[in-house]
């Protein structure tokens, strides 16, 4: 279990993308991409592929230093979501969730959360700088790849 810390940061974020909602989807659940489009990744390491309970390693770089982390996903393909927890890593902890509502044919509204509990003491203006550049910065990047 993971220790609550003074240090958690939660941010929630959403963005219409003019894509399908299957669209969108399904470019998030492509893992190993990931490093041609998500500005803040660096690796990716695709421990267990599977379609639907995938772990995947990633290294990222978050403003202030490059991180490594593992995560467990749960793909609900049907309803066009995904959750994922922390397994091991440079940080304290981080969950978060994805998923997708279609506005119509064409236009979808992605959503994209976080905890994260860096396991550090950050002041304010490096959370939000965080929140900013990589929370953010996910649904942005996911935005201009499926436009491309």
């Amino acid at each position: 279990m993971h220790k609550q810390s003074s240090q958690l940061i939660q941010e929630q974020v959403s963005l219409e993308i003019p894509v399908s909602a299957e669209q969108a989807f399904q470019k998030m659940c492509d893992f190993p991409s990931y490093i041609h489009w998500q500005t803040a990744i660096c690796e990716v390491n695709m421990e267990k592929a599977h379609h639907i309970t995938p772990r995947v390693e990633f290294v990222a770089d978050v403003v202030i230093r490059k991180f490594r982390y593992t995560l467990d996903y749960s793909i609900d393909h049907d309803n066009l979501k995904m959750s994922w927890d922390f397994v091991r890593g440079d940080i304290e902890h981080v969950s978060g969730h994805f998923y997708v509502k279609p506005k119509s044919e064409k236009e979808c509204h992605a959503f994209y959360a976080l905890d994260v509990d860096p396991g550090f003491f950050a002041p304010n203006f490096l959370i939000n700088l965080i929140k900013k550049t990589v929370m953010v910065g996910v649904l942005k990047d996911l935005k201009k790849e499926l436009l491309k």
